[in-house]
């Protein structure tokens, strides 16, 4: 789940790229982002791993009703037609035990592709409560662009990586200690969008 969490950071910030040029006389200075280390550090990622377990969890339970209520139906009719049916008979439970098996293999797909939308929706958010505090860090250490760590960095300089100055200002626009270990920040949680600076 991490693992695919961690792919959409990289996906999604080909979006935050663009909308964190700054404005500025000289040259363009680039600094660099770790997004999953801020999301892991704040606790976004377990809260997003959470949700979508929590959501998959809860449509399986509806799911396994649903396949008992078909399989319950099954067996009535099983009953009803007896031991030695007619073809018609033959061809009317294999038609609802056909049925009954699509229906299943839908909602099992179903929930893989809602799950999946869920988890971009959760991400595309963070991106945009964590936008503000980017930009500021950005412009308190006169960067003009910031960009997102991805697997063609070779190697990034320890000066131009901004993600730890973003997670101290995350955590502390919660009144939390950079030193201390948070599970979840409230205003990165989207229980509180994050304000401009």
């Amino acid at each position: 789940m991490y693992k695919a969490i961690s792919a959409l950071f990289i996906v999604v910030s080909l979006a935050l790229i663009s909308v964190l040029w700054l404005d500025s006389k000289h040259s363009h200075s680039i600094a660099i982002i770790n997004l999953d280390k801020v999301a892991t550090e704040i606790g976004r990622t377990e809260i997003i791993s959470n949700k979508v377990n929590d959501f998959v969890s809860t449509q399986k339970k509806k799911l396994n009703e649903r396949k008992n209520e078909l399989e319950a139906k099954i067996a009535d009719l099983k009953d009803q037609i007896g031991q030695a049916p007619t073809q018609k008979q033959s061809q009317q439970l294999l038609s609802m035990t056909r049925q009954a098996e699509i229906e299943i293999k839908r909602r099992v797909a179903l929930i893989q592709q809602q799950a999946e939308q869920l988890k971009v929706k959760l991400v595309l958010e963070f991106k945009n409560e964590l936008t503000p505090i980017i930009r500021n860090v950005a412009q308190q250490r006169q960067f003009d662009v910031v960009e997102v760590m991805s697997p063609t960095h070779i190697y990034i300089h320890p000066r131009i990586d901004i993600s730890d100055d973003v997670i101290n200002m995350a955590l502390n626009l919660n009144g939390v200690n950079s030193d201390e270990k948070k599970e979840s920040s409230p205003q990165l949680s989207g229980e509180k969008k994050a304000s401009s600076p």
